[in-house]
C-alpha cells in the first residue's frame, strides 16, 4: 500500500512538473508568444524632473510563469536569443523584465523585421547588461 503512495504522489509530481514546462514552453516560443505595447506620457516627476514617453513590451503570462522565466540565466537567455525559435520572444520577455523603452518598436513589430533590423543590437545589448 504504501508503495502504491509513493508511485502515485511521484506521478503527481512529473505531472506538475510537466505542466510548468509546458507553459514556459509555449510562452518563449515565437509562434505562440502573447505581448502587447503599452505607451507611457511624458510627464513631470517633480517641478524639475521631466519623465519622457516610452514604449513598454508587456508579456501575457500568469505569474508563476514569469517567475520562473525570470529566474533564467545569464546562459539560458543566451541559449534563447541564439534560437530561431525562441529569439524574438525571449527578447520580448527582456524588454518586459527590464522595461526596457521599446521607442523603436514600430520599426520591428515582428519576428522577420526585428531580426533583419535589430537582432544583433538587441543581443550586444543583452551580453553586456543581462547579469552574468
Amino acid at each position: 500500500m504504501n508503495k502504491i503512495r509513493i508511485y502515485i504522489t511521484i506521478l503527481l509530481l512529473a505531472l506538475f512538473c510537466l505542466k510548468g514546462f509546458s507553459q514556459v514552453e509555449s510562452v518563449l516560443n515565437n509562434d505562440s508568444i502573447k505581448y502587447r505595447t503599452l505607451r507611457t506620457s511624458f510627464h513631470f516627476e517633480t517641478p524639475k524632473i521631466a519623465v519622457p514617453s516610452k514604449t513598454l513590451i508587456q508579456i501575457i503570462m500568469d505569474s508563476t510563469t514569469r517567475a520562473k522565466i525570470k529566474s533564467y540565466t545569464y546562459s539560458e537567455w543566451m541559449n534563447l536569443l541564439r534560437d530561431k525559435k525562441t529569439d524574438w520572444a525571449a527578447n520580448l520577455c527582456l524588454y518586459d523584465f527590464y522595461e526596457l523603452n521599446a521607442s523603436d518598436f514600430d520599426l520591428w513589430q515582428n519576428r522577420n523585421r526585428w531580426a533583419q533590423c535589430c537582432k544583433p543590437d538587441d543581443i550586444a545589448y543583452w551580453k553586456k547588461n543581462l547579469p552574468h
